[in-house]
């Protein structure tokens, strides 16, 4: 499938190349015109004859490879380019082909140009960047490899290297261990009528320990007074913060206002 691209206009004799009958776009984008061109070259492959030389494999349609304008990919056709790229293996739907056609010169039909002022060297990867005839850059060196000198060490590994360690390797007939018994409490027989008791000795709670709760005591009783102390201060403030509320006043009744008026003014009301 060969949806849109550019042909080859010449290759070398010794070459392969394959030819489809395509549409000329750019008729139909400067006059309107469908035209079926026969015979276009869309594809090659070139082994170089030097000695130890490469091979070339081109194509002139990308688009079955991206995904810009792809509605059928060429991905078995990628992979028959790549295996002869590599091993010179060419796969004989390309060599037995029925539309291989010997290569095209360049004589019949002049070699496209490009357009002046173009600027391709900005987008370009093979060209540099210079103003007039194109120059291609210079092709990359081969990445050389450097490896590390082996340093090899003189000595034997342990017989016993691959067994695995015991986790303690300490005669415990020789080593004396700590009497725990002494340290444990000792649980007095409860006597008729007598509740729970426990005989500890001495050395257990040792006067430090009794020091520092005796001295820890103090300090909580201390907390609590001034936790009951701000709650007191606290509701005294409130209480003296409230605005003392005021006796309502009763209103006098009307009937009672205009009597008081017509005596001060000292006439009776006529009707």
């Amino acid at each position: 499938y060969y949806a849109s691209g550019c042909s080859i206009a010449r290759f070398p004799e010794d070459g392969i190349v394959i030819a489809k009958n395509l549409k000329d776009q750019g008729l139909e984008v400067l006059k309107q015109e469908t035209a079926v061109v026969e015979g276009v070259p869309i594809l090659g492959l070139y082994q170089t004859p030097s000695d130890g030389g490469g091979r070339i494999a081109l194509y002139g349609d990308s688009n079955c490879l991206d995904d810009s304008h792809r509605q059928k990919d060429c991905f078995w056709l990628l992979d028959a380019l790549l295996q002869y790229t590599s091993y010179s293996m060419t796969p004989p739907s390309l060599s037995h082909s029925h539309s291989r056609v010997p290569p095209p010169t360049g004589t019949e039909k002049p070699l496209p140009q490009r357009l002046e002022g173009n600027h391709l060297y900005r987008y370009s990867k093979v060209l540099e960047a210079h103003l007039g005839d194109p120059k291609p850059r210079p092709l990359p060196a081969c990445p050389h490899l450097s490896w590390a000198k082996p340093q090899p060490l003189n000595e034997t590994a342990p017989s016993n290297l691959w067994k695995h360690q015991k986790l303690l390797s300490v005669d415990l007939d020789k080593v004396a261990l700590p009497n725990v018994r002494a340290y444990r409490p000792q649980v007095r027989p409860l006597s008729p009528g007598e509740s729970g008791a426990w005989d500890i000795p001495g050395g257990i709670m040792p006067g430090r320990y009794n020091q520092e709760v005796g001295q820890t005591i103090p300090v909580f009783a201390f907390l609590g007074a001034m936790v009951v102390l701000s709650f007191f201060v606290v509701q005294l403030t409130k209480a003296k913060s409230k605005p003392k509320r005021r006796k309502p006043r009763i209103k006098r009744p009307t009937y009672l206002q205009q009597q008081t008026t017509t005596t001060t003014s000292g006439k009776n009301p006529t009707v």
